[in-house]
C-alpha cells in the first residue's frame, strides 16, 4: 500500500471517481491525511443518550462517546483507510478506538472516542471541529471483497438514534452514489480542485514534455553522426532504429519473464 499525500488526495478528488466526500473542506486536507469534523450526533456508550447540549459534546470522565462524522465519505475499490486521533485531544485525555475505512465504503464515519481524564467535568468537543484524522492508502491491487455493511452501519446505532436522526441518515448522499456524486459536484470546494488539476494544463505539461524531448533527440543525433562521421540523416535513423529496436527487445524479454514468473 502507497499513503496518499495531500496532492494525491486533492487530485482524486478532482477526478469524482475514487473519493468523494461531502461537505468537502479543502482546509481540512492535510500532508497525507484528511481531518473529519464532529456532527451534531453523539452519545454515551454507558447511558446510550445523547450527550449533545447548545453545539457542545461533553464526553464524561471514564465515559466513550460514539461520534458520527459531519462528512459523508465514498472511496472506490482501490482506495482503503486507516482513522486515527488528533495529538490536541490526546493531550486532553481523549483517545479514540481505532478503526479502519474499508474499500467501496459510502457514509458518516461513526468514531468512538474515550475520555481517559478524571475530570468532573467531561471534555468538551465542539460540534463541527474537527476530531479525528483519516489516513489514505493507494491499493496494491484493487480489492474485490463485495461491501456487506449498509452506508453508515445504521444498523449499529438503532440503539441511539431517535426517529428525527434516524431521518439524518436517509438523505440522497447518504444513501446512493448517485446522490452523494450529485451534491459532491455542486460543491464550489470541488470545482476549484477541478479548475486546479484540470486536463489541459496537463496535456499542455505533456506536450512541452514532448517537445523539449524531440529536439533533445535531434541534438543528441547531431553528436551522434558527427563523432560517427556520417551525415547527419544517416546518423540519426541508425541511432533513432537502434535505440527503439533495443527498447523493443528489453520489453519484450520483460513480458516473457513476467509470464514466466506468474505476475
Amino acid at each position: 500500500m502507497t499513503v496518499l499525500s495531500n496532492v494525491d488526495i486533492e487530485f482524486e478528488l478532482s477526478k469524482a471517481k475514487n473519493i468523494y466526500i461531502y461537505p468537502l473542506d479543502t482546509q481540512k486536507i492535510k500532508g497525507s491525511t484528511y481531518n473529519f469534523k464532529a456532527s451534531h450526533l453523539a452519545w454515551s456508550l454507558k447511558t446510550k443518550k445523547s450527550i449533545v447540549k447548545d453545539g457542545v459534546i461533553t464526553i464524561p470522565p471514564n465515559d466513550s462517546a460514539v461520534i458520527v462524522t459531519e462528512e459523508v465519505i465514498r472511496v472506490s475499490n482501490k482506495i482503503g483507510g486507516t482513522y486515527h486521533s488528533k495529538v490536541k485531544l490526546v493531550k486532553k485525555g481523549l483517545g479514540h478506538i481505532g478503526t479502519t475505512l474499508d474499500p467501496t465504503w459510502q457514509g458518516h464515519s461513526v468514531i468512538t472516542v474515550h475520555n481517559h481524564s478524571i475530570d468532573e467535568n467531561g471534555i468538551d468537543i465542539k460540534v463541527g471541529d474537527t476530531f479525528a484524522t483519516l489516513m489514505l492508502y493507494y491499493l496494491n491491487k484493487p480489492s474485490n471483497h463485495i461491501q456487506e455493511n449498509p452506508p453508515n452501519q445504521i444498523h449499529q446505532l438503532r440503539e441511539f438514534l431517535t426517529d428525527e436522526e434516524t431521518n439524518f441518515f436517509e438523505k440522497p448522499w447518504n444513501t446512493s452514489l448517485e446522490g452523494l456524486r450529485k451534491e459532491f459536484l455542486n460543491q464550489e470546494s470541488y470545482k476549484e480542485l477541478k479548475k486546479k488539476y484540470s486536463k489541459p494544463k496537463k496535456r499542455a505539461g505533456i506536450f512541452l514534455s514532448i517537445l523539449g524531448f524531440i529536439a533533445l533527440w535531434f541534438l543528441f543525433a547531431r553528436v551522434f553522426a558527427h563523432y560517427m562521421e556520417f551525415s547527419y540523416w544517416k546518423g540519426f535513423w541508425i541511432l533513432t532504429l537502434t535505440v527503439g529496436l533495443s527498447g523493443a527487445v528489453l520489453a519484450f524479454f520483460s513480458y516473457i519473464l513476467k509470464q514466466f514468473k506468474g505476475d
